[in-house]
């Protein structure tokens, strides 16, 4: 919820400065209040952000790129073709010089909760991946985060869970015959 939050406020944000620059010329007061509003609102933004620990879902999902990237092969896959314009001094010679690119995609990595020696999250795995894949990789995915050890185990829905840290084990007790 927290990365739509800040998606929503990020787009606010660009047709607020194009609704801003009208105001700008006018010399109003409204447009010290426009910005005082939109400091408030992306402040709260910001604190519901970080509270929900979305910095830390972002920077584990970096490395976790990374590491795909590296083992290559079922890792990445190739994304929608997106059509490329390149910058030239005439305008007529920049539209005949586009270029269609495809983009490199992963394996997404969401739900990450927990602290930088013990956290879990929700893969969603790319076609033709299995959790397999993911346990032969799983000595340097734990490299790779700095944790001791990474399971990788099927959830409810389908989906890929990985545990990352210590395992928790559960205290010993007495049995007797």
């Amino acid at each position: 919820m927290a990365r739509r939050l800040v998606w929503v406020a990020v787009v606010c944000n660009v047709v607020g400065l194009v609704l801003w620059c009208p105001l700008a010329s006018s010399g109003t007061g409204a447009l010290v209040l426009m910005l005082l509003s939109a400091l408030v609102a992306n402040s709260a933004v910001a604190v519901f952000a970080i509270s929900q620990g979305l910095v830390f879902e972002l920077i584990v999902e970096r490395t976790w790129k990374k590491v795909c990237n590296g083992l290559g092969g079922n890792f990445v896959g190739q994304g929608r073709a997106q059509f490329k314009t390149r910058v030239a001094l005439d305008p007529i010679s920049s539209f005949q010089k586009g270029t269609w690119e495809r983009k490199t995609i992963y394996p997404k990595l969401r739900d990450v909760c927990g602290k930088w020696d013990s956290w879990t999250g929700v893969i969603y795995p790319m076609y033709s991946q299995n959790v397999d894949d993911y346990n032969r990789q799983a000595d340097r995915f734990a490299l790779a985060f700095h944790v001791p050890y990474v399971n990788f185990d099927i959830t409810e829905n389908g989906l890929i869970r990985i545990r990352a840290g210590r395992a928790n084990v559960p205290p010993m007790f007495d049995f007797q015959d």
